[in-house]
């Protein structure tokens, strides 16, 4: 079979088709006839900017609801309705790395006073040193 015996073949398997109502929907044969009547015509202008204006206003609102769900923190209410133990461990591990950065801070900052109040005071003791701010 050559090409030109297969585009007969294709156009008379779906002439043969088409001929069936059966098949083919009554909303399809609509919009066929609809088609055909009407010829196909370039999107004017305004319309086209009019829809380019919704499309952009679409963006823009979707922009928006994003930002208002972020700044909401629905999604963290989502989680924990959703999975409320893996919520209570993940605040509770970053409760401890709080309190431990909290502690070593204090003892770092301990450290450096008492480095300095040894190069201030080299004769006196630390004890001592506390029981005049006691």
């Amino acid at each position: 079979m050559n090409p030109e015996e297969d585009e007969l073949s294709l156009g008379s398997a779906i002439d043969h088709l088409s001929s069936k109502k059966s098949v083919i929907s009554n909303q399809a044969q609509a919009a066929k006839s609809q088609i055909e009547e009407e010829p196909i015509s370039v999107v004017k202008p305004k319309k086209f900017q009019k829809q380019v204006f919704v499309i952009k206003e679409f963006n823009e609102s979707v922009k928006l609801l994003g930002s208002i769900f972020d700044k909401s923190g629905f999604d963290r209410l989502v989680l924990f309705l959703t999975q409320p133990q893996k919520v209570i461990i993940m605040n509770f591990l970053i409760g401890m790395v709080w309190g431990l950065g909290f502690c070593l801070s204090v003892i770092f900052m301990a450290i450096i006073v008492l480095y300095f109040v040894n190069v201030n005071y080299p004769s006196q003791s630390i004890s001592a040193i506390v029981q005049l701010f006691g």
